[in-house]
């Protein structure tokens, strides 16, 4: 009866069994206060043949489910984002409110979002629902508090780290359900899932190289060759094409590497690499990023490079795609898996350039040495002190300042300049280098914030390079 209407309930709330089904219409309707005799409430309370068409027409008086469901998404991860520290530094995750989405890391903490709202009720309309649901971020979370100056996040936090774990089992079904849709799963980039697991895989194959006869040196090379291939090539056109790469990056300086067995390339590539379906066309990719793009409801190709000049040049049709023949007559390829892209890959572009940039000027470079403590480690003969480096292409530059740990085994000043370096649309933002500074205070730590057009003059000049920092204004 009502197969139809049925049907549409059952999508949105992702119940097939008919008393399920009841119970997850029931459950959504509570926050509403809806009065024992209403007459959408005695349709779902029957115990059989119940009218899906009578009560799908009582449903329309309420934004449907997946709606309300999206505009808790909303405010739930925007809160939870910038208590971890905005974990999608680089994006304008605050103007694109999809991209609240990438921050959602274990469902379970969502108990916590009705304290994290300030104790505000649920909406009582569908008018509030609606309006709620339009919002950024949501109507009770005031966005100056996210532009990252200290004195705004200094407000904040004491009303964060107060809030009460609650219970709520209703709120998380729907945010379970909205977890499991494609749209969302489709661009997950959960942080505790495939960015940590390669991580982790690729430090515990440093340590059984060892085991295996390999030195540290080498260990660190392999470290070193691997992170190399995850920022140098996103896209492969069979898995086999992505193996041969990875094999050859390893063999590149040190022949030695041959020994390593062919299962840890397997390991790593089996979690690092994603099949995508495709229609047997060429390949439009970023001539910037070389990732693919893609277009919006106004058909204009979109990229994912981070430089908002690049971005307007690519919609606007100013950088044409770069049409790849290798994909035509393919029904699938292979890609970086979205983390690493977001984590490794386009990192990777800003520290390759980087250290591009330091060998023209005859320093020697290396990758991410001791297993990724710095970025870039650069030395010259005519200079008294080494550059250790990370680059960083955050957003927020108040929150790196914050997270920024520091440089590690490299922390010698008498040794070592440790050096931040931020590509050059990042310093255009306004007091950049101040909230930089303001993050930084708070974890002890010392850098030098630089963007690429000021490394460039530094390094120009080796032998002058302490003597600058006795003009210039250091931390």
């Amino acid at each position: 009866m009502c197969t139809k209407e049925r049907a549409q309930l059952e999508d949105w709330f992702g119940c097939k069994n008919e008393n399920d089904l009841c119970e997850a219409c029931l459950t959504f309707l509570e926050p509403f206060g809806l009065l024992p005799n209403d007459p959408l409430l005695k349709h779902l309370e029957k115990q059989s043949s119940i009218n899906w068409k009578a009560v799908l027409v009582g449903f329309s008086r309420f934004p449907d489910p997946p709606n309300i469901r999206l505009s808790l998404m909303r405010y739930i991860t925007g809160v939870l984002s910038f208590m971890r520290r905005a974990t999608e530094p680089c994006g304008n995750w605050l103007i694109d409110s999809a991209k609240s989405y990438l921050m959602m890391e274990r469902p379970a903490e969502n108990a916590a979002w009705l304290n994290l709202f300030l104790d505000k009720p649920l909406p009582a309309t569908p008018a509030e629902w609606i309006t709620a649901a339009e919002s950024e971020m949501g109507e009770w979370l005031p966005l100056n508090l996210l532009s990252g100056g200290s004195q705004s996040l200094m407000e904040l936090i004491p009303i964060l780290s107060g809030a009460r774990l609650i219970e709520n089992q209703q709120i998380q079904e729907d945010l379970d359900y909205v977890l499991r849709q494609p749209v969302i799963q489709g661009f997950s980039n959960l942080r505790d899932q495939v960015e940590s697991e390669v991580y982790h895989t690729l430090q515990g194959q440093c340590d059984e190289l060892k085991g295996l006869g390999l030195s540290v040196e080498q260990s660190e090379y392999y470290y070193t060759q691997v992170r190399l291939f995850f920022s140098s090539q996103p896209l492969f056109v069979t898995w086999q094409e992505a193996d041969e790469v990875l094999r050859s990056r390893l063999l590149e300086g040190d022949p030695g590497l041959i020994t390593v067995p062919a299962e840890f390339r397997r390991r790593l590539l089996d979690k690092a690499l994603t099949q995508e379906p495709h229609d047997g066309s060429e390949l439009a990719l970023c001539p910037c990023t070389g990732l693919p793009l893609w277009k919006n409801e106004k058909q204009q190709w979109q990229t994912a490079s981070r430089d908002p000049e690049i971005q307007q040049k690519v919609s606007a049709g100013i950088l044409l795609p770069k049409l790849d023949e290798k994909y035509i007559k393919r029904t699938a390829y292979y890609r970086l898996h979205s983390q690493i892209i977001r984590d490794w890959y386009l990192p990777g572009q800003l520290e390759l350039q980087i250290a591009e940039t330091a060998e023209k000027n005859g320093w020697s470079v290396i990758l991410w040495p001791k297993r990724d403590q710095v970025d870039v480690l650069c030395e010259h003969p005519d200079s008294s002190l080494s550059l250790v480096i990370d680059g960083k292409d955050w957003k927020n530059a108040y929150l790196l300042g914050r997270s920024f740990m520091g440089f590690k085994s490299y922390s010698d000043r008498s040794r070592y300049l440790g050096l931040v370096v931020v590509p050059n649309y990042q310093l255009v933002q306004p007091k950049y280098r101040e909230r930089f500074m303001a993050g930084l205070a708070h974890q002890g730590n010392k850098a030098w914030l630089l963007n690429l057009t000021e490394f460039r003059k530094l390094i120009e000049e080796p032998a002058a390079v302490s003597n600058k920092l006795r003009t210039e204004e250091f931390p």
